[in-house]
C-alpha cells in the first residue's frame, strides 16, 4: 500500500486476554510506503492486566505499535501508554522518523522497551519523552544510520545500544548517534551490550554526544559480558565515541567498560566526561576498562583508566 494516513484520537485500549493474540503486537503496520501516523489520541496497552505473566518467566507480551517493512514512515504527538511488552517496534524498515512521541510505563513494568530498533535504516527518533521500565531506545543488529536527539529519558534503563549476539547470523549495526538528550533516575546511561557467547558480529561507528544525566546509574557503559559471563562475546565493537558526557551518579564506577578478551573494543574516545559522583558511600570515583583501547580528550571526571 502506499500514501497512507493513520490518526489516533481519544483513548484505544487493548484487550487483556492474551490467549487472543496470534501475534507478537497489538497494533501493527506493514508493507507500507508512505505512512503518516498522528493524533492526541492515547494508546494504553493495558499493561498492568498481564504483566503478572512477564514476571513468571513467560513470554514476550506483545508490542503495543510494531512497524515492519515500510518505507517513509512518520509518526508524530502519539501517547503510549502501559504497553503489554514494547511500546513501539521498528523492523526491517527504510526512513523512519518519530517526533513529538510521549511514552510512558511504570519504573518496574517488565520488558517495556520504548523505541525498539531493528534491521532498519535512516530511523530518527526526535524530541520525545521516555519513561518507561526497560530501554528508552535500544537500537539491536542490522539498524544502520540511526539518530536519537533531543529525548528525554527516565525512568528506565537507558540509551542502548544491543543487546548485540543474541541470535544467529546478525547483520552490521553501524553509523549510530546519540545526542543532545536527558536522562534522569535511570540505570543505565550510555549503554552497549553484547551477550557473552555470541557469535561474531560487528557493532561500530556509534557516537554518545552531549548527555546530560540525573542520578544515573552506569553513566558509560560497555558489558560484553550480557546474559553470560562466562563466555566471550564475538561482537567486535569498534569506533565509539562518548562526547560531552555530565551529570550526576550514585555509582562508584562512572565508566565502566567490559570488552571481549577474544575481540578487544577498538577505536574507543572519551571526550570531556564530567561526572559527579553522589553516592552514599565514601568511596574512590573511579573508571574501569577491560580489553579495550582508550583515547582520551579533555577533562576526565571520573579520571582515566591506567
Amino acid at each position: 500500500s502506499s500514501g497512507i494516513n493513520a490518526e489516533y484520537g481519544g483513548a484505544i485500549k487493548a484487550g487483556s486476554d492474551i490467549s487472543s493474540y496470534t501475534d507478537d503486537f497489538w497494533i501493527s503496520f506493514e508493507k507500507i510506503v508512505g505512512l503518516n501516523v498522528f493524533g492526541a489520541g492515547t494508546i494504553d496497552g493495558q499493561g498492568p492486566n498481564v504483566w503478572k505473566y512477564k514476571e513468571k518467566g513467560g513470554s514476550m507480551l506483545p508490542i503495543s505499535l510494531k512497524f515492519m517493512h515500510n518505507e517513509h514512515v512518520l509518526m508524530s504527538g502519539l501517547k503510549s501508554i502501559n504497553p503489554m511488552g514494547f511500546h513501539i517496534s521498528i523492523v526491517n524498515s527504510v526512513d523512519v522518523t518519530a517526533t513529538n512521541m510521549h511514552l510512558i510505563a511504570p519504573e518496574d513494568s517488565p520488558n517495556t522497551d520504548g523505541f525498539h530498533i531493528s534491521q532498519s535504516t535512516n530511523v530518527k527518533v526526535l524530541d520525545s519523552v521516555v519513561a518507561t521500565g526497560d530501554d528508552c531506545v535500544g537500537i539491536i543488529h542490522g539498524s544502520i544510520d540511526v539518530v536519537v536527539k533531543r529525548v528525554i529519558c527516565g525512568p528506565g534503563h537507558g540509551l542502548s545500544i544491543g543487546s548485540l549476539g543474541k541470535y544467529d547470523d546478525e547483520k552490521l549495526l553501524q553509523n549510530v548517534v546519540i545526542e543532545n538528550c536527558t536522562m534522569q533516575n535511570t540505570d543505565n546511561g550510555a549503554r552497549i551490550k553484547t551477550y557473552g557467547g555470541s557469535l561474531p558480529s560487528v557493532a561500530q561507528n556509534i557516537t554518545f554526544q552531549n548527555i546530560k544525566m540525573t542520578n544515573v546509574s552506569n553513566p558509560i557503559i560497555i558489558d560484553q559480558a550480557y546474559g553470560n559471563s562466562k563466555a566471550p562475546s564475538k561482537v567486535q565493537i569498534n569506533q565509539v565515541q562518548f562526547i560531552n558526557i555530565r551529570g550526576t551518579t550514585p555509582t562508584e564506577n562512572g565508566v565502566d567498560i567490559q570488552c571481549s578478551k577474544v575481540v578487544p573494543c577498538k577505536g574507543l574516545t572519551l571526550s570531556k566526561i564530567n561526572l559527579k559522583y553522589i553516592g552514599q558511600k565514601k568511596l574512590p570515583f573511579t573508571s574501569l576498562c577491560t580489553n579495550a583501547k582508550i583515547a582520551y580528550v579533555g577533562p576526565q571526571a571520573p579520571s582515566p583508566c591506567r
